[in-house]
């Protein structure tokens, strides 16, 4: 009777933990989007923040197709910022903060264009 009881104990948190983790994608969203300059060529290794007044959440490199995504951010607005890869002395300028309204189990697509000091 004890091994009944352990086993549906058992199986009772095992289900649990599996309703918990889709609960927790549902509830969560996320932003997405490229980065390019101002001949809209993709600009990898960029960097991208996600930010909610002075608490900064994410700060994610583009990848080689200049694409960014954060993700299992809460519902709510984001300030979303890029900006041009490290050492990249081409003249590029950072681009936003612009406010991401982010939805439970959403995609937010912000896009970025960052411009050039040199004409």
């Amino acid at each position: 009777m004890r091994a009944v009881t352990l086993l549906l104990a058992l199986a009772t948190l095992a289900a649990a933990s599996v309703f918990a983790g889709c609960t927790t994608a549902v509830t969560q969203g996320t932003i997405e989007g490229t980065v390019f300059d101002d001949s809209q060529k993709p600009i990898a290794q960029a960097w991208v923040t996600v930010r909610q007044g002075a608490h900064e959440y994410a700060k994610v490199p583009t990848d080689s197709a200049g694409k960014y995504r954060v993700t299992n951010l809460v519902p709510g607005t984001y300030d979303v910022r890029a900006f041009p890869p490290a050492g990249r002395l081409d003249g590029l300028m950072p681009d936003g903060p612009y406010p991401v309204n982010v939805r439970a189990g959403g995609t937010s697509v912000r896009n970025f264009y960052l411009p050039s000091i040199f004409p």
